[in-house]
């Protein structure tokens, strides 16, 4: 899939076209396919969660035991809880809704992709920020 995403304008795509071989990928080989809700026997268990939206196959993964949570790019913590980058957002209807299946998960700590970890209290702050989502619907 092209970057910066599908979702992104002509005019940011013209402007980072030439910066595309800086970000140049080479496949990496898969030693182990997960799957949603499968569960590893690390760290006393670890759960994975499928959260497509930012980009298909993103995951959080929950390790249950220790109230943590990696949320990957489902969501950044910069001077509070945000959304992933708009342009480099695949579906971010379907990323909000996946904030809610998080907030299902009983967590004290979130660690992001992006931004320092929520240390305390972390899955209730997730949900609030997801109902001021619901509120808001910045997705319609």
């Amino acid at each position: 899939m092209p970057q910066p995403g599908p979702s992104r304008p002509a005019w940011l795509h013209d402007a980072v076209a030439p910066l595309a071989t800086m970000f140049k990928t080479t496949p990496v080989k898969i030693d182990i396919t997960v799957n949603d809700g499968d569960e590893l026997p690390v760290a006393g268990g670890m759960k994975i969660l499928h959260t497509p939206g930012h980009t298909p196959g993103s995951i959080c993964i929950f390790l249950r035991q220790k109230g943590v949570v990696m949320t990957g790019d489902l969501l950044a913590q910069r001077f509070g809880l945000k959304l992933p980058s708009m342009p480099f957002t695949v579906d971010i209807s379907q990323e909000i809704a996946f904030i809610n299946k998080l907030t299902g998960q009983e967590f004290e700590v979130a660690c992001f992709g992006h931004g320092s970890p929520i240390r305390y209290r972390a899955g209730e702050r997730v949900a609030e920020f997801a109902r001021r989502l619901d509120h808001k619907k910045p997705y319609c």
